[in-house]
């Protein structure tokens, strides 16, 4: 018979309701960790966006014409694109321009960056290429391939994060944006029958600094008069709309230029080319030489700018030397005429726009190296040796000596040329010493030991 409601509950109904009331509490902790966790993977992801699309509206503020400064044709290094979940993707149908240039600084910056935002780092990357895409619209994509296509930068935007929930490899949110290359709104053309006009391209090019350039751009095919348009030309050059570039350049660098043509069907070509635009030709000349007589000379001044090919001359060198037009290379051996003189030799080098650079040295060319001993030794088994005969003359000392195919048992001071020791075996040696001097000039005489 059930006790009185009044008498309360008994142990084994409350032993139940705490089980009962653990278990629902068990459940909506789990629930409430599992929402918070959601919450911050999803304002996490929300501000990554935010970095990425500030970062693409930052990119589209940049002028197409410089956007492609410091960056040529290349693919992304694997370790990079490997390390961001989903890149390959969009990297995959573009002609990347990710490769750095050397001594320019990139307008679109090739590095990463990180920032902290609510104790989260973001690193951001910027990748660039080129597509193509149809008159009558649609994906763009590279290469070109055939038939009128208009090109387009393709600027991609890639954010990171480290999380949990992206086990080993960075949490990542990615994308990308096109630019429009020419400086007119492109006018799409669904006049399939008419072809458009083809670029004469001139390949690389090369001018220096300072030099006044004015090349003319043609094109063959299409209609009526062209429409010229330019990206990335070295500054401050500028295009006219008749294809004339015209400009003197300031700043030396490799620039990938993009030329655009369009015809009176409002059809267009792309063409790309190198540019390099050269610093003043400039070289250090030897410092204060010094050359024995009959020793090989092979030296080049190091020459940096200036554009080829070049033309070089040198006066004052000394007799049994000469220089190679072509390369600047100064070789030969001063003959004896040329012994004990200092020498002023004067260098100069002209570039393909006749830009020069000189420059004046002191040559002293020395007597030969001389290095005398007597032509045979003869030495019994265990007998003293200390042969000081040897000696050397010329070039500039001190002097080191070496020597090969010594008797067994006997050695060479390499200060003095002394050869001291015991011999230990019956044998008849061809004996090299070698003397060195100090500007590295060398000579050698052979000598026939017989140990006995």
């Amino acid at each position: 018979m059930r006790a009185s409601d009044d008498n309360g509950f008994t142990l084994v109904e409350t032993i139940v309701a705490i089980g009962l009331i653990s278990t629902v509490m068990a459940a909506v902790t789990t629930f409430m960790v599992e929402s918070l966790r959601a919450t911050d993977q999803q304002r996490v992801m929300q501000t990554a966006i935010q970095v990425a699309d500030s970062e693409v509206e930052r990119v589209r503020n940049v002028d197409p014409a410089s956007l492609t400064a410091g960056r040529v044709t290349g693919d992304v290094a694997t370790t990079v694109s490997a390390q961001i979940p989903g890149l390959t993707a969009h990297l995959g149908d573009m002609e990347q321009l990710n490769l750095p240039v050397a001594g320019v600084t990139a307008a679109l910056s090739l590095d990463a960056e990180t920032v902290p935002v609510n104790r989260v780092n973001f690193t951001t990357y910027r990748f660039l290429g080129r597509c193509w895409q149809p008159p009558a619209g649609g994906t763009c994509a590279g290469p070109p391939g055939v038939g009128n296509r208009i090109v387009f930068l393709r600027a991609v935007v890639a954010v990171t994060w480290r999380a949990k929930a992206c086990g080993d490899r960075p949490c990542s949110y990615i994308t990308s944006t096109l630019i429009n290359t020419i400086t007119g709104d492109p006018q799409f053309n669904t006049n399939d029958a008419a072809s458009p006009p083809l670029i004469v391209n001139p390949g690389g090019l090369a001018t220096d600094v300072g030099i006044q350039v004015s090349r003319q751009m043609t094109a063959r095919g299409g209609a009526g008069s062209y429409l010229w348009y330019s990206a990335n030309l070295p500054p401050p050059l500028v295009m006219a709309t008749n294809g004339l570039i015209t400009g003197t350049p300031t700043t030396p660098g490799v620039y990938l230029v993009t030329i655009t043509v369009t015809d009176a069907n409002k059809l267009l070509n792309t063409a790309d080319l190198i540019w390099t635009i050269n610093p003043v030709p400039t070289f250090a000349a030897p410092v204060n030489l010094q050359t024995s007589v009959g020793t090989a000379v092979a030296t080049t001044p190091p020459l940096s700018g200036g554009t080829g090919p070049f033309r070089w001359t040198a006066t004052g060198l000394p007799s049994g030397l000469s220089i190679d037009a072509e390369t600047g290379e100064i070789t030969g051996s001063p003959s004896a005429a040329a012994a004990n003189t200092t020498l002023t030799p004067r260098i100069t080098v002209i570039d393909a726009y006749n830009l020069r650079a000189e420059s004046t040295f002191t040559w002293q060319i020395l007597p030969a190296l001389v290095v005398s001993a007597a032509a045979t030794q003869t030495t019994t088994v265990g007998s003293l040796v200390n042969l000081t005969t040897n000696s050397a003359s010329g070039g500039l000392g001190p002097y080191t000596w070496t020597a090969k195919d010594l008797p067994d048992g006997l050695t060479i001071d390499p200060n003095t040329g002394v050869v001291g020791g015991h011999p230990t075996t019956v044998k008849v040696y061809n004996v090299v010493l070698t003397v060195t001097d100090k500007i590295g000039s060398s000579t050698s005489v052979t000598v026939t030991w017989t140990v006995w």
